[in-house]
């Protein structure tokens, strides 16, 4: 820019330096961007603040649950790992042995913050019913009543072994489906950055088990000592780009 400024825009030389101070007095980085995705869902308005409802006032009739999977967790094996000690950070081997994939169906109580999960070597619709089987085993009806579900759009959830499952249980589950593109909405990804961050960024696993159990291991630790509401302040209004 001070080569273009220099040599046309303006009279006389524009260093470097003076771009620098003006896009900082301006707080403007052009050299940094970020993603984002409209969403095209007509009822996105709609269907934003009827989520928002549900989070602010969870139905009395039962219990609310963000449920979402996170597929294609990689078993990462690393050749080397170093631990810290004074004066030196952790270090780890860039190059890894690869095991295979992982993906973790899990759901959120919103009122609770506790969290429900399985793991399963793929997330197919048979997958998603044997995990709606454990959630009807260990949230029992007279306790639990009915399982208000929020979710995306994903094909196993409406696919057809889901929904022989929901003839076979009627009224034990029900769907609260959010607008296309707008899995953001669902409290379970604040959940699953948790998750990143604390238990899977820094992890060395040689088999698919061994991840498995130290998915669940976090969970229940999670569960014990960490679990808790999230303060949802978003009312379901258009955001800017």
């Amino acid at each position: 820019m001070a080569h273009e400024l220099s040599y046309g825009e303006v009279d006389g030389a524009i260093s470097p330096s003076t771009v620098q101070r003006v896009w900082h007095a301006m707080q403007l980085t052009p050299w940094a961007w970020d993603y984002w995705l409209d969403s095209p869902d007509p009822n996105l308005r709609k269907i934003s603040r009827a989520i928002c409802r549900l989070y602010h006032h969870p139905p009395q009739d039962g219990t609310l649950l963000s449920l979402d999977e996170k597929p294609g967790i990689a078993i990462l094996e690393r050749r080397l790992l170093r631990t810290p000690w004074p004066g030196q950070v952790a270090r780890r081997e860039f190059e890894y042995v690869r095991h295979g994939t992982l993906d973790l169906f899990a759901a959120l109580d919103v009122r609770t913050g506790w969290v429900h999960g399985r793991c399963y070597p793929q997330h197919r619709a048979v997958d998603l019913v044997d995990f709606l089987d454990y959630l009807d085993r260990i949230l029992p009806v007279p306790s639990y009543g009915v399982l208000h579900l929020i979710a995306d759009n994903l094909k196993t959830h409406t696919a057809p072994p889901t929904l022989e499952w929901m003839e076979e249980h009627p009224g034990r589950v029900k769907w609260h489906f959010l607008p296309v593109h707008a899995s953001w909405l669902n409290q379970i990804e604040l959940w699953f950055s948790t998750l990143q961050r604390k238990c899977l960024a820094h992890g060395s696993w040689s088999s698919y088990p061994e991840l498995r159990n130290q998915i669940l291991t976090f969970i229940r630790t999670y569960n014990r000592w960490w679990a808790h509401p999230y303060k949802w302040t978003y009312k379901g209004l258009p955001l800017a780009a």
